[in-house]
């Protein structure tokens, strides 16, 4: 790979062997994102019309169509698993931006990360061998050895009937794509993992008094809004696969509870944990700002005391002082103030580079979602009535 220029724009995503095809393949637009729409016509196009066509025939629609998760999959997850590359995309580069103006870290460090990170990107390896584990995974669901649909894994048994063009494009095209896809995108934020580690070993130019209560690193977590879209791809397919099983009463919304807390759990831990490394950091420049800061208001605190009203008790007078009309206008008391604001600011200082609201945004990308299913297992008109009763407005 080519040596990397300082000046060059750093990318996650724009790499690979995938992308390089996506290219040739026009499948790439200008904006240098992926079409999804030309993916998702490509693996879910042919199963509708192949349905449509067994229809015509007289025969019965494909077990495929009538699976919930099969549409999620190539309608909601996989327009969202690029929404998710684009976010990224975006966030690391400004990321990465804000590290170079700011000169948190050294410039040289900083380019020998990113430089490591573009040739893992550009890996053929790897994406060799994802597409492999992709193609394995569509030929488990073919033959009936995965389990039922679910998270990634396509209708297996009687439920997808083998020697059918259906199943085979199903297995053989439109479930490996967007499994590769959801690898990749994971594999993408690995690398990201990656350069967080390496550059929570670095010597950084943290300062205390930034307002972004994180000593100015807070926006190391701009990158976990696109985690956050990538949560909601998947949850849209676990949520679709388990509408049929609530709706025969084979499991209930009860029963999911825990597992989905688990699975918010996981995903606060891989999208939030590598931040917690910088939570030492953080913690250091705090102390060593408040301590600077103890003794600079010290110091400024006596020398007001002294000039407007006199030295402390015990020590001769130097002459006349004390409040008068002098202080109207004086910059002094402003001074002491900002004095006060200062230390608040270095006080208020948080040990981690996120806050609430990221939290909110991971929870909010696995419940979303989720809400359909209440539709399915809560009739419309309690639904209502407990939004009434909330709102304490009187039902109709």
């Amino acid at each position: 790979m080519a040596e990397r220029r300082s000046d060059q724009p750093f990318s996650l995503t724009r790499g690979g062997p995938f992308h390089q095809l996506a290219h040739r393949l026009r499948f790439i637009a200008p904006s240098g994102h992926l079409r999804w729409v030309a993916l998702a016509a490509i693996a879910w196009i042919p199963l509708i019309v192949a349905s449509l066509l067994r229809i015509a025939a007289g025969a019965s629609p494909h077990p495929l169509v009538l699976d919930p998760s099969v549409h999620a999959r190539f309608v909601i997850s996989l327009p969202l698993l690029v929404v998710a590359e684009t976010v990224l995309e975006a966030r690391v580069h400004h990321v990465v931006r804000l590290l170079h103006e700011e000169r948190i870290a050294e410039r040289a460090k900083l380019d020998a990360i990113l430089r490591r990170v573009e040739q893992l990107r550009d890996a053929r390896v790897v994406e060799v061998a994802l597409a492999i584990v992709a193609l394995v995974g569509g030929q488990l669901a073919l033959w009936g050895v995965a389990g039922p649909s679910g998270y990634l894994h396509g209708p297996t048994g009687d439920a997808a009937p083998l020697r059918t063009f259906e199943s085979i494009w199903y297995a053989v095209l439109a479930l490996p794509l967007l499994q590769f896809l959801v690898m990749r995108w994971l594999w993408r934020w690995l690398l990201w993992t990656y350069v967080l580690v390496r550059l929570s070993r670095l010597r950084l130019e943290t300062n205390a008094l930034h307002p972004d209560q994180a000593a100015g690193l807070k926006f190391l977590s701009f990158p976990v809004d696109a985690f956050a879209v990538f949560i909601a791809a998947n949850v849209a397919v676990a949520a679709a696969a388990r509408i049929i099983p609530l709706q025969q009463g084979e499991v209930t919304l009860q029963a999911l509870g825990p597992r989905i807390a688990a699975f918010v759990g996981f995903c606060l831990a891989v999208a939030c944990g590598p931040l917690l490394l910088f939570a030492g950091k953080i913690f250091r420049a705090r102390y060593r700002t408040l301590v600077d800061y103890h003794v600079l208001a010290r110091d400024y605190v006596r020398s007001f005391h002294h000039k407007w009203f006199g030295p402390p008790r015990g020590h001769p007078a130097t002459g006349e002082t004390g409040a008068d009309s002098s202080l109207l206008g004086t910059p002094d008391l402003q001074s002491l103030h900002d004095m006060d604001g200062s230390f608040q600011l270095v006080e208020s200082t948080k040990v981690l580079p996120f806050g609430l609201r990221t939290i909110v945004h991971l929870v909010a990308g696995a419940a979303v979602p989720i809400v359909p299913l209440l539709f399915v297992t809560i009739p419309l008109s309690e639904i209502l009535a407990f939004l009434g009763r909330m709102l304490q407005l009187p039902m109709l």
